[in-house]
């Protein structure tokens, strides 16, 4: 089930002024630590959030005036000033907060030009508070102070699994040899899917190969290549192959 505007606002406005606060708050050291995506740094992070959300925010901006054209972000430097990159973030979580709130009363299945080609804005409300949700998680983590992901996030990222992890498959060569079908079971959460010619398809699966299985944040934080099946918050049974080797065959986000 997908976020209303009002819950995606909400989740999304808090979400981005705690990364900002963090940050605020954070030592000159906490800005070269790594982060849980692979080969950045703090740093290249809010490099990455800074250009990502103002891209969100330009892309509901075009739908709304019905320009012409992709969505585009803004694009900073890990070298620049670390208060201006700090601001910079919060800056841009507003903008995005600002075009949410003009939302109201609009067609959700009407789309927004983003990058990569025209997506319903409904759908944009999930991947934009789970943006938010992960990207938080993220800095959190790195900085030591990990939480769990919050219901809207958790419900967002979710639905975000379920329509887009037959895509992230594409880019995997080849799909599994073996064993192809898996179950991902938090307390709230259940994402099943199996490999079949076509690809994945992520429907019901009554046996499968392989289940992981935890909190919700950590089974979320497991599909989208964040937490590993060693980790103390996961067990797995069946096909311990296809448990390691899970991002390999679904990659990204």
């Amino acid at each position: 089930m997908t976020l209303t505007v009002e819950q995606a606002r909400d989740s999304i406005a808090h979400d981005w002024a705690t990364f900002a606060d963090r940050l605020a708050a954070a030592g000159e050291e906490a800005w070269t630590r790594p982060t849980r995506c692979a080969g950045w740094t703090v740093a290249d992070l809010v490099v990455h959030a800074v250009w990502g959300v103002t891209m969100e925010a330009d892309a509901l901006r075009q739908a709304r005036l019905d320009l012409t054209g992709r969505a585009d972000g803004r694009t900073v430097s890990p070298g620049d000033d670390r208060a201006v990159l700090t601001e910079s973030v919060r800056e841009a979580g507003v903008e995005l907060v600002d075009e949410l709130e003009r939302l109201e009363g609009r067609d959700l299945s009407s789309t927004a030009p983003m990058p990569y080609g025209d997506l319903p804005i409904g759908v944009l409300l999930d991947v934009f508070a789970m943006e938010a949700g992960i990207h938080g998680s993220d800095l959190a983590a790195a900085l030591g102070d990990e939480q769990p992901l919050s219901p809207p996030v958790v419900r967002a990222t979710e639905t975000f699994l379920l329509g887009f992890l037959p895509m992230l498959a594409q880019a995997a060569t080849p799909p599994p040899a073996g064993a192809d079908s898996f179950a991902l079971t938090g307390d709230t959460v259940r994402i099943t899917g199996h490999w079949r010619e076509q690809g994945l398809v992520v429907d019901e699966t009554s046996r499968p190969a392989v289940t992981v299985e935890g909190d919700d944040t950590a089974v979320l934080l497991f599909a989208l290549g964040r937490a590993h099946v060693g980790d103390t918050r996961l067990r797995h049974h069946g096909d311990h192959d296809l448990a390691v080797n899970f991002k390999s065959y679904v990659p990204g986000p």
